[in-house]
């Protein structure tokens, strides 16, 4: 079964003209599609069909990796925006009816019910080849130089072992360096926040994952203001009904601020503007969600441990 899947996602990436790093939306897709056939294993019955004692519906088969457009109305700004926008098609999603469209010009995912797909046109085979290898990434990294001969920067560790199975490229930059992205803020202030604690890592937890976003903030003249630096969990890994139930999104809308300042301006109120430096999600999670160590902050006292979320963090569902 292993190598069936494997040769299908294989042959999904080579007719889309897809890189490798697209191996996980291709390996969905060919579980949902394995999921809607005959297997022999089962008498030639559907698999489908045996869970949820209805036959799927396969009119909403596509082609992967082609090119479709997604209905995007509901998330235009203005009347002149565009509706849509050509992207990639990349499955299905797992908690939601739609598709899955990737918008090559920004690389975010597009989830839509509403989406025209061109089945013989795919955009990544009208783009520059891609390589087939990413070794020469690993290449980069060691051929960097040394900690010593860059300026700016203080050795944190001698010892580059790793004893936790960090990704060399992130234990090489975290040990070389005393990092001046604000992580270590971001650290403290998530810690003064009680936004977890730690515990042992049962066995059957699901622990999603989480990685550090960078990002400058700059002065009004463009001038770099400071470095600033956040912890992101991957909500993908969480699993429905495990570890969240329904989803939502408190981001105040575009709509909101104009109405505030359109008030203030009638009104002749002063505006202030505020840089917010870390924001917090205050409110407590009912549900159990564990998640790992931050890179470069593992307790050294409890390297195996797991953070049990008491508050929620950017990009959990």
């Amino acid at each position: 079964m292993l190598r069936t899947l494997n040769n299908v996602v294989r042959t999904l990436l080579i007719h889309a003209a897809m890189p490798p790093p697209y191996w996980a939306e291709a390996l969905s897709t060919v579980v949902f599609l394995t999921n809607r056939q005959p297997s022999s294993s089962k008498n030639n019955g559907i698999p489908y069909h045996l869970l949820h004692h209805k036959m799927p519906d396969y009119s909403i088969l596509r082609i992967f990796g082609c090119l479709c457009y997604p209905n995007l109305s509901a998330t235009t700004h203005h009347k002149l925006s565009p509706r849509s926008t050509a992207c990639v098609f990349l499955g299905y999603p797992h908690s939601q009816k739609g598709y899955q469209c990737l918008d090559l010009s920004n690389r975010k995912i597009i989830i839509s019910r509403h989406v025209i797909f061109d089945e013989t046109h795919f955009l990544f085979a009208a783009s520059k080849p891609r390589p087939d290898s990413l070794d020469f990434l690993i290449q980069d990294i060691l051929s960097a130089p040394a900690p010593s001969t860059l300026a700016g920067h203080t050795p944190l560790l001698e010892d580059t072992s790793d004893p936790i199975g960090l990704d060399p490229a992130i234990l090489w930059y975290g040990a070389a360096y005393r990092l001046p992205q604000g992580m270590a803020d971001e650290n403290k202030a998530l810690i003064d926040n009680d936004t977890w604690r730690l515990v042992p890592r049962s066995p059957r937890a699901n622990v999603n994952t989480g990685k550090w976003v960078f990002k400058h903030k700059y002065h009004a003249d463009g001038s770099l203001a400071r470095h600033k630096a956040r912890w992101v969990v991957r909500g993908f890994s969480q699993q429905y009904g495990i570890d969240y139930d329904e989803t939502f999104s408190p981001i105040v809308k575009p709509a909101t601020i104009r109405v505030v300042l359109t008030i203030a301006a009638s009104r002749s109120w002063p505006i202030h503007q505020l840089d917010v430096k870390t924001t917090f999600h205050h409110g407590h999670l009912n549900e159990t969600v564990y998640c790992q160590q931050q890179p470069g902050f593992i307790d050294p006292a409890a390297p195996d441990h797991v953070c049990l979320l008491q508050k929620s963090l950017y990009g959990l569902k």
